[in-house]
């Protein structure tokens, strides 16, 4: 009898365990029909609705990359977007933006109460900048998916998560670049030899041929940004330029924040996580020689939402800067909105480097390196 009975519970669970599956589904799909509905009867003619977005969608419709409509990221991330280019703007926008939205509550950490948890997930996803990226249509989620996945593999030593981080995080390269370069230090000295090298294979297997086909219109396109030193670039030399500085003034500002990096990597070689993570794309974004306003959803996501934990007030007013700009009129968005995202990208990093430095400096005194600062984070401290 209680071997039946035994059975029998089983058989419950998994009866009931599949009846919230399915249940799980049914609403995602509900979702999605829904949202489709909902882009396909936008009147977006005539708007900036989809402004980012149309250029991307146009580089891959009918499932041929081109770079003559304004896409810029490399081919292999093209290649990536092909499906969207099967589907019309308005639906490829939908799906994009659900895509955007999820990555966005999945940088909330599960190991959080409940209240937590909703908290910073509104205040994240009802960010100016997250409203701004739903409104343009970007692919900022893939860098934060590859971030995420970076970080989860890097204590599994997983090469081929490994790689897929890296072919994602590559995608904007101006926003990563300092991030690829502690991440490369970190594996060659962490990882067997074996791993790293598999990982690397792995990434020119898809990079390689992909550039043979496409690099050199990738790289027309990539090089000849018009943006570059416009109003749009948010990037230090920019806006510097846009304040009056001379150039050799605004090279010796450039210098410093890179050597401050330089100082912290050396200080800390092996940390890898979260809030490390947010620090490296908010500087690479700043010392990049072109940066867009909207990738400062990644820095928010990536850095500042886990910080919310162990300085909740911080990470509060720091959101709160970015939603001031609800109040704030067109034109002067227009016309300094690149400039506050500058400096917005130095207060966030400046934030984090001080959260890096105490860390560091106490882990080294422990011989422990922690992650994020938050203790349900740092149970996959590498």
């Amino acid at each position: 009898m209680r071997g039946m009975s035994e059975r029998t519970a089983a058989i419950l669970d998994w009866v009931w365990g599949g009846r919230r599956t399915l249940l799980a589904v049914f609403l995602l799909l509900l979702v999605l029909r829904l949202s489709l509905q909902v882009f396909e009867r936008l009147p977006i003619e005539g708007t900036g609705l989809a402004l980012d977005w149309r250029s991307i969608w146009g580089g891959v419709r009918g499932g041929q990359p081109s770079y003559e409509t304004g896409l810029r990221i490399p081919p292999w991330g093209a290649i990536l977007l092909i499906p969207f280019g099967l589907l019309s703007l308005r639906s490829s926008w939908a799906l994009i933006t659900l895509a955007t939205i999820s990555g966005l509550v999945a940088c909330v950490p599960r190991e959080w109460g409940r209240w937590q948890r909703l908290i910073a997930t509104i205040l994240l996803t009802t960010s100016y900048s997250a409203l701004r990226l739903f409104a343009d249509g970007n692919i900022e989620v893939l860098i934060i998916v590859g971030i995420l996945l970076m970080i989860r593999s890097l204590p599994r030593r997983n090469n081929w998560a490994l790689a897929g981080a890296v072919l994602l995080i590559t995608l904007k390269i101006q926003e990563t670049w300092l991030l690829l370069i502690i991440l490369a230090s970190h594996v060659t000295r962490q990882w067997p030899r074996k791993l790293w090298l598999g990982a690397a294979g792995i990434v020119a297997a898809v990079c390689v041929p992909s550039l043979l086909w496409l690099g050199p219109a990738w790289w027309g396109a990539f090089a000849g940004i018009q943006q570059r030193g416009s109003i749009m670039d948010a990037s230090i030399l920019a806006g510097l330029a846009r304040l009056g500085l001379p150039g050799w003034m605004a090279g010796v500002v450039w210098l410093v924040l890179l050597g401050a990096i330089i100082l912290l990597a050396r200080k800390a070689p092996s940390l890898v996580g979260r809030e490390w993570a947010g620090l490296l794309v908010s500087a690479s974004l700043v010392l990049a020689p072109y940066a867009a306003g909207n990738s400062l959803v990644t820095v928010l996501a990536i850095g500042v939402t886990p910080m919310l934990a162990a300085w909740p007030i911080v990470g509060a007013v720091v959101f709160l800067l970015d939603d001031l700009k609800y109040a704030l009129s067109g034109d002067f968005m227009f016309q300094w909105g690149a400039l506050y995202a500058t400096a917005q990208f130095l207060l966030i990093g400046a934030i984090l480097y001080v959260r890096r430095w105490r860390a560091s400096s106490e882990d080294s005194g422990r011989g422990t390196r922690r992650i994020s600062g938050d203790p349900a984070i740092d149970q996959h401290a590498v």
